[in-house]
Parts: C-alpha cells; structure tokens; sequence
C-alpha cells in the first residue's frame, strides 16, 4: 500500500500578485439567450456571516469614476497588441448593482469564484431576474480586493475583464461587494456591465 504526505498548508497559499491574477474570471454575452440554467456545481456549506457593501452614494460614484477614467482612452486589453477605442461613459444602474450585490453574497457565502451561482443561474439569467431587460450584458467577478480601485486595477490589467471593461455597447453598471470575514478570500466582487434593451 502506498502512503502519501500531507502538502503543508503554506505551500498552499497563494501570492497576491498571483491570487490576484488567479481571482479573476469575466463572462459575456451579445444578446440572445440568457446563459443556460444547467446543473449547479458542488459548493462547500454556507459560510459564516456575510455583510453586503450597500451601494451608498460613496461607492457609486468610485465604481462610476473607476470604469470611466479607464473608457475615457484607447486601450490594447488583448495579448494580440489590437487598441480598443476609447468608450463612451457608463451610468450606475440599481438593478444591476442589486444583481451584482447577490451574486457576489452567494459567491462569499459559498466561498467560491464563478459566473454559475449555488442556484444554478449565470449572468444573464441573475440580470433577467432582477428586472432589467437588456441587449447586451458582461460580467466580472473577483474575490481577495479589499477596495474599488485595487479591484478595477486588477480586471483592467486582464485581458477578458479589460475588453469587457471597454465594451462601448454597454453603457450602465452595477458593482456588488460581499464579505465573509471567515472566508479565506474575504471579499467578493461582481461588476455587471449591460445595455437595455430600446
């Protein structure tokens, strides 16, 4: 029989600047079909007690002036060197802060990273439930920052949370933070950038 070693724990632990560029995941979508439902992958028990970040005026205005200050100017988001235009300025949507507000509740609670909730639902289906007819929509999630501005930095210097970032057809946004302070992440984020339908 063959035994094996336990790994020791800090091997285990994660730089921040790797954390950080592991932490990151960004979902889209053009219109048309919402993200199917499907199965619900497994989730550890609900953690302990989750405290959302009520958007108060404070906060939208940093998440308003962070995803502007980066639309204001041509970017190049892609490895393959493609300048994207500057983007016309967003404006906060409550529906989709409420949205990203759950999301990311269910993310801290879970403590787990993904555009599929505990429910089984993805981004287009969460912005459909809130109430937001859209055209268009994308997603950002990321867990670990504690603040607007270091979480922005880090989907603005990856490529996928860039180019949705710099999408020009999107033009309102919701940002949810979560915390669990028992969580190994402790904080969790959702950004939902979408269009409404006309």
């Amino acid at each position: 029989m063959r035994s094996y070693q336990a790994v020791p724990r800090r091997i285990l632990h994660w730089s921040p600047l790797l954390l950080g560029a592991v932490m990151l995941a960004a979902c889209v979508s053009a219109g048309g079909d919402a993200g199917g439902g499907g199965a619900s992958p497994d989730r550890s028990p609900p953690g302990d007690e989750v405290s959302v970040r009520e958007p108060d005026q404070a906060f939208v205005r940093a998440a308003v002036e962070a995803v502007n200050a980066y639309r204001a100017e041509p970017r190049t988001c892609e490895d393959s060197g493609d300048v994207l235009p500057a983007a016309p300025p967003v404006t906060w949507s409550d529906t989709l802060g409420e949205a990203a507000a759950a999301h990311s509740a269910d993310m801290a609670r879970h403590e787990f990273m993904s555009h599929r909730g505990t429910d089984g639902l993805m981004p287009g289906n969460r912005i459909s439930n809130a109430g937001y007819t859209w055209r268009g929509w994308a997603e950002n999630v990321a867990a670990g920052h504690s603040r607007v501005d270091a979480v922005m930095k880090g989907w603005i210097d990856s490529p996928g949370h860039c180019a949705n970032i710099m999408r020009p057809d999107l033009v309102e946004i919701g940002l949810g933070l979560a915390e669990n302070q028992a969580a190994e992440y402790r904080y969790y984020w959702t950004l939902k950038l979408a269009a409404p339908r006309e």
